[in-house]
């Protein structure tokens, strides 16, 4: 029994210490602000910066729709039937911080209402709906990927691996 406590305790600090950190959106801070009818005019906001977590990031951002961000996707749902206006632009400007680099932005196959355009740059993600129609419930969602987060060194890892085996040797004696 005490030899088996004394082997996990390192070999689950060793897993913990080699697990990979994650490497999306959650825990970041973003920003939001609606525009129309274009990107020099902002139309509400801006409002935040709030933290990426559980719960929807932007409910009253627009009064017709919210907008929730999970670790890869940001989600645009419209609350009522709108048609929006068509200037040049009409929609969001998402700028998050603390995050990850985001390196690709994609329209999810569960879309249920294509967006006009969106960009990236940066930290920076566009959402614009100008001239679209919506119903109630109908989604924009957008995948978004991440630079890879650091992973312990190799070498780090071995001598991590070394002191913990040299520790258990030493209470297995003891």
């Amino acid at each position: 029994m005490r030899l088996t406590t004394t082997l996990a305790t390192p070999v689950l600090a060793l897993l913990f210490i080699l697990a990979p950190a994650r490497a999306d959106l959650i825990g970041s801070h973003v920003t939001g602000t609606l525009y129309f009818p274009n990107l020099s005019t902002v139309f509400a906001g801006p409002v935040g910066p709030v933290v990426v977590g559980p719960g929807i990031e932007f409910p009253t951002l627009a009064f017709d729709g919210t907008v929730d961000i999970s670790g890869s996707q940001i989600i645009w749902t419209a609350t009522l039937a709108e048609t929006y206006g068509s200037g040049v632009f009409n929609g969001f400007d998402l700028l998050f911080s603390g995050a990850p680099t985001i390196t690709n932005v994609t329209v999810d196959a569960a879309t249920t209402l294509s967006p006009v355009s969106f960009s990236f740059t940066g930290n920076d993600v566009k959402l614009n709906l100008a001239g679209l129609t919506a119903a109630a419930g109908q989604k924009t969602i957008l995948d978004v990927q991440t630079s890879a987060s650091a992973v312990p060194e190799p070498a780090t890892g071995v001598m991590t691996l070394l002191v913990l085996a040299g520790f258990m040797a030493y209470r297995v004696r003891k």
